[in-house]
């Protein structure tokens, strides 16, 4: 039976053990032991494990001990060794076995010495054979050349790459044909040993890892390793490998023999050798048989390094695309996009200035291509179908046919029936809008219809031009009926074809002008020099004897007469439409009753039903360039005051201009719809208020004295005084702390006793701007000066404001009484939604549009509030501050939102708004003039 045990220790004999001497007489006709057996006795139980073997002992004691022989048969023990046990039993087993090699004599005894003192003894070991000894290991020899793992890991990278290169490959390799060995395995050397039964017994089997690799083949008998096909061969992972030298193209369409240097001559490889190469790499198209032999004829001869076409697929090859050959340049002359930007200029100047431009920025390269009616424009040339190809691997690659293109035509273009060619129809110039064909007419029309012109492009030679027929019809095409002179064309064209004419636009059509008609007008029949103020004397006081306050008439005198308009006379455009002269302008008299008109010679006589002064007011509505007049006549009377206006004369209020000799005393007024011409002074207290313009020879005086005029104000000098005038303040001499405005201009002469202090103290404010003499004082520093505001909007926009603030208050308390969060339409639809009954919707109904109103009126306040400000500042940049001598430190000018304090004195300046990067700013510069 198989099995294993442990051996004996000999340090478990007891030491007055008895030995039997006749036991070597027994083992005679057994083969002694030629020495040590090798075989591992098993290792003797211990601890727990021997006190369960003594008790299974107890229970097996009366069972016989059996002689176990190892698998590999190198030992053979007993079962059991007791005291019962003998020499004869032991001798017995050993022979039913057929145990002859390697008895252990003194384990027995020693055994049999043990078991005599009464112990019983377990798996004692009595014989052990000799086991194999390995006096060489089994290896493998390499050829000698065969490439390092490293050259060979180099050479896969170059042979996977996307492209190959070996021009710089300079390490030389190994490279074998099929069949070539390329290693050989020797077995180990071994010495035989012997078991129990006297066999020999060698190795089980000699382990060697595997040692082929990749293209490489084992013998039958498994002593070598042979390449199996034409390559380079190398150690990759311990093994001897072959790699193909064919590098295939990613894209499958080309194979390359790749042949680097080499440590020794080889045989060129065989047709057959590089077939079978292509088959492994899957190859069964395009195979250069020619390019093969070459190479198998080359590889001997030493062939340079280098990649060599072995096979190449057959690229797919698209369709052509169908196209159009045009018969006209499709660089160089303008587009069609281009040529009617050109026609787009707003007259014939610009667009002659824009051929010039465009002529000078292109050089020598035309500008058009001119054809003729019926020309050949562009042919259109069909498409081809594709053709397939293959890939080295055979595999089909599909190719596509060409697309067709059509051939596309515009304006002045015809299609042949055949659909394969296009010609024009007229005269003009070839261009290409994207990929349609169009010929552009030559002829230009200005806006206006007043002429038509040919447009003389920059060709190539030789110059086409358009017949005098050919012209007509492009003409008539163009619409253009009216103005063509035939034979003029026919001396411009001599012109053209010598080069002599190269106006790009010339005129080849012209309109009828029509006859403009005339205005109405109104011829006054008396002098009507104006409201005039009289001359300012050197001591800035006016003098009268130059003022014409009104013109006086006497009844039935003849004021003047309003010309009827003349209507014009008609053209004719290029086009043949009529050209309408601009309808005249008809003037409107509108009289008071004291003006009576009656038919006269020349047209309305307007005449004074009764003496007085006339009166006139003149509207203008401005049409472009001309003017459209509305006059007011009227006659009013005059009221002369001879001396000064006191209690003699009490308080003055008339309806019409009044004239006064003398002064208006202290605390009287007066007030007149007309002007007011004052002689002498207005002194402190008084009052004075004109609608039209007021004038003073002498001063205006006193603190408490206010002068208004709708008009102008003109004066010696103003003095503590307030005044407000809807046009200019003039002053001859001075103004002294007074408060001024005007919406108009301030001007201070500074003459007589003004000379050296023309503006000083107070407040003037103008909206047109301020011209003074000088401004400020060394003595004073509450000069202020405004320009560039308007009183009477400034007024209105703070007004507006306080209107908008009212709406908006207005607009919240209604919100929260109907209980409204937006007026989004969304959320007052939700409102609405949720009213509980129709009282309730009409009534949010009914606050709904209350609210509306409020909201209109609030927008309205704030466009004009806006228009207001944008009117404000336009105002306050064309407003200036001039002083003609000196400005005084110390004056505070503001020029609309923008204010400056002088620091220093200086002479003859110029204060205006100007734009800087962070805003307007004040700019002080040198006065003109």
């Amino acid at each position: 039976m198989a099995g294993s045990g442990p051996s004996q220790d000999p340090d478990d004999l007891p030491d007055d053990g008895v030995v039997e001497p006749d036991l070597d007489e027994l083992f005679a006709d057994l083969t002694p032991s030629p020495g040590p057996t090798a075989a591992s006795p098993a290792k003797r139980p211990t601890g727990r494990q021997r006190d369960l073997q003594e008790e299974l002992d107890a229970v097996l004691r009366g069972r016989p001990a059996e002689l176990v022989i190892a698998a590999d048969r190198l030992s053979a023990w007993l079962t059991r060794v007791d005291p019962g046990t003998t020499v004869e039993g032991i001798v017995a087993l050993l022979r039913r076995h057929n145990v002859c090699y390697g008895v252990d004599q003194a384990a027995v005894r020693q055994a049999l010495a043990r078991a005599a003192g009464g112990r019983v003894l377990r798996d004692v070991v009595v014989a052990r054979g000799t086991a194999p000894r390995v006096l060489q290991p089994a290896r493998i020899e390499c050829r000698p050349d065969l490439s390092s793992s490293r050259v060979i890991d180099r050479l896969k990278a170059l042979l996977a790459a996307p492209a190959v290169a070996p021009e710089g490959w300079s390490e030389p390799v190994c490279l074998v044909a099929s069949g070539e060995r390329l290693a050989e395995r020797v077995p180990a050397g071994v010495e035989a040993g012997r078991d129990v039964l006297g066999g020999p017994v060698g190795l089980l089997a000699e382990v060697i890892g595997p040692w082929g690799g990749d293209h490489t083949e084992i013998t039958a008998d498994g002593r070598r390793c042979l390449a199996s096909i034409y390559g380079y061969v190398g150690i990759a992972d311990g093994s001897p490998t072959v790699l193909s030298p064919l590098w295939v193209a990613p894209d499958r369409m080309e194979v390359r023999w790749v042949h680097l240097p080499t440590a020794s001559a080889v045989r060129p490889p065989t047709l057959e050798e590089l077939h079978q190469l292509l088959r492994l790499s899957w190859i069964e198209f395009g195979l250069l048989e020619d390019q093969c032999a070459l190479l198998t004829a080359r590889v001997g001869r030493g062939l340079a390094t280098g990649a060599y076409a072995v096979a190449r697929g057959k690229p797919a090859h698209p369709g052509r695309d169908g196209r159009v050959e045009l018969a006209f340049p499709d660089e160089g002359p303008l587009s069609h996009g281009q040529l009617l930007h050109l026609f787009s200029a707003p007259e014939a100047g610009a667009l002659r200035a824009a051929i010039r431009e465009t002529a000078e920025a292109n050089g020598e390269i035309p500008l058009g291509a001119a054809v003729r009616p019926g020309a050949v424009l562009a042919e259109r040339v069909p498409s081809t179908p594709g053709e397939p190809g293959r890939d080295v691997e055979g595999e089909l690659l599909p190719a596509t046919d060409g697309r067709e293109t059509a051939l596309a035509v515009g304006d002045g273009v015809r299609l042949g029936e055949d659909g394969q060619r296009c010609f024009a129809v007229q005269f003009g110039w070839a261009c290409l809008r994207l990929d349609q064909i169009h010929v552009v007419s030559p002829v230009w029309i200005a806006p206006d219809r007043s002429a038509a012109y040919y447009l003389n492009l920059p060709q190539a030679r030789p110059a086409l031009f358009p017949e005098p027929e050919e012209l007509q019809a492009a003409l008539e095409q163009a619409g253009v009926i009216h103005g063509y002179d035939p034979d003029r064309w026919r001396s411009l064209l001599l012109e053209l074809r010598s080069g002599r004419e190269r106006d790009p636009l010339i005129p080849v059509a012209q309109a009828t002008q029509a006859t403009p008609g005339r205005d109405a007008s109104f011829e006054w029949a008396v002098e009507m020099g104006g409201s005039r103020a009289g001359k300012v004397l050197e001591d800035g006081s006016i003098d009268f004897r130059e003022r014409r306050l009104a013109t006086v008439v006497h009844e039935g005198e003849l004021i003047g007469v309003l010309v009827p308009a003349v209507e014009g006379t008609p053209g004719t455009d290029v086009t043949g439409r009529p050209i309408q002269p601009s309808r005249p302008l008809n003037s409107e008299v509108v009289t008071d009753p004291r003006v009576t008109a009656r038919p006269v010679e020349r047209g309305t006589g307007f005449f004074a039903a009764s003496g007085g002064g006339v009166t006139r007011q003149i509207e203008e509505h401005r049409s472009g360039q001309r003017v459209r007049q509305r006059i007011r006549l009227g006659i009013s009377p005059v009221s002369n005051v001879d001396g000064d206006v006191d209690y003699s004369t009490g308080n003055i209020d008339f309806h019409g201009d009044v004239v006064i000799r003398g002064s208006v005393q202290p605390l009287f007024t007066v007030k007149a719809t007309g002007s007011v011409a004052i002689g002498g002074y207005v002194e402190a207290g008084a009052f004075v208020a004109a609608g039209g313009d007021l004038t003073v020879k002498g001063g205006v005086v006193g603190s408490a004295t206010e002068l208004v005029a709708h008009g102008s104000v003109f004066a010696k000098f103003i003095q503590e005084a307030s005044v407000r005038a809807g046009g200019d303040v003039q002053a001859g001499a001075y103004i002294f702390n007074a408060s001024v405005r005007a919406r108009g201009r301030v001007v201070v002469m500074g003459k007589g006793e003004g000379k050296s202090r023309a503006l000083v103290g107070g407040l003037v404010w103008a909206g047109a701007g301020v011209e003074a003499s000088s401004i400020g004082s060394p003595y004073t520093s509450s000069t202020r000066v405004v320009a560039g505001v308007d009183p009477d909007r400034l007024s209105r926009m703070d007004q507006l404001r306080a209107n908008v603030g009212a709406c908006e208050e207005r607009q919240r308390l209604l919100m929260e009484r109907y209980g409204l969060d937006s007026l989004e339409p969304e959320a007052l639809r939700l409102r609405l939604q949720r009213a509980r009954s129709p009282v309730v919707r009409q009534t949010l109904g009914t606050g709904l549009k209350r609210i509306a109103r409020i909201v209109a009126l609030r927008d309205n306040q704030r466009r004009e509030l806006e228009e207001l400000a944008e009117g404000q500042r336009q105002l306050s940049r064309r407003a200036e501050v001039t002083v003609w001598n000196r400005l005084f430190a110390g004056v505070e000018i503001r020029l609309g939102e923008q204010t400056l304090t002088v620091m220093d004195d200086r002479d003859r300046v110029r204060l205006r708004l100007v734009q800087k990067d962070e805003g307007l700013e004040v700019e002080i510069g040198p006065a003109r003039g």
